[in-house]
């Protein structure tokens, strides 16, 4: 198949053209499958989002190596929350301060902004700084364990954020160290990570759910 002279296929997009050819004419065959020998009904939109994750996917494994980017979201100027790529979960992350220690909360959407999950957890630590960091790695073991390939998570705690950027943890509180580590531990787990800094104003909602815990 040779899309040169018939399709409108500049040189530098023939291999995404390829292979999102074949990832669309393999989920048509399956589609064709399922309402033909099962009786399955599938939306159309659900079979466009499942073939725009898979492309993500397997251009991110094209690479040997999982993606690992760090972004400082625009709603660091308009202080509302965004949503990630196309493909792409992102996972808003907050640590509320109490008496009896700290709740970590998560606050999961899809690209469309629809929410996929609301998380939180105790945390002994009364450490502001490694319990913001726990809370991202939380994020991660839940993202691991529902197998989002494609994450992006999203916290206010911006020498945390550096610190994975940078990968190191000394410019951290001490007891902050391991749990690091494990987040580094976990990275080649996924397609596709990411760490964002935002406003507080634009992490309202994973704020609010952690003080009402």
């Amino acid at each position: 198949m040779e899309p040169e002279g018939v399709l409108p296929v500049l040189l530098e997009d023939r291999g995404n053209f390829f292979l999102f050819s074949a990832i669309l004419l393999e989920h048509l065959w399956w589609l064709r499958n399922s309402v033909g020998w099962r009786g399955e009904v599938n939306i159309v939109e659900h079979s466009m989002r499942q073939i725009l994750t898979k492309f993500v996917e397997f251009k991110s494994l094209s690479r040997h190596k999982p993606k690992y980017s760090f972004m400082v979201s625009s709603t660091r100027h308009n202080r509302m929350w965004n949503g990630p790529p196309v493909g792409v979960i992102k996972i808003n992350t907050d640590a509320t301060l109490s008496k009896n220690g700290n709740c970590l909360s998560m606050v999961v959407r899809n690209d469309r902004g629809s929410l996929m999950g609301i998380h939180t957890f105790h945390s002994k630590t009364t450490i502001p700084e490694v319990a913001e960091v726990e809370a991202i790695l939380m994020a991660m073991q839940e993202a691991e364990k529902r197998d989002w390939r494609c994450i992006f998570i999203e916290s206010d705690a911006l020498s945390v954020i550096e610190s994975l950027v940078n990968r190191e943890s000394r410019s951290l509180h001490w007891k902050a160290t391991h749990l690091v580590n494990d987040i580094f531990l976990l990275i080649p787990k996924f397609v596709n990570v990411s760490f964002g800094w935002v406003h507080r104003a634009a992490n309202r909602a994973a704020h609010c759910i952690g003080q009402w815990a």
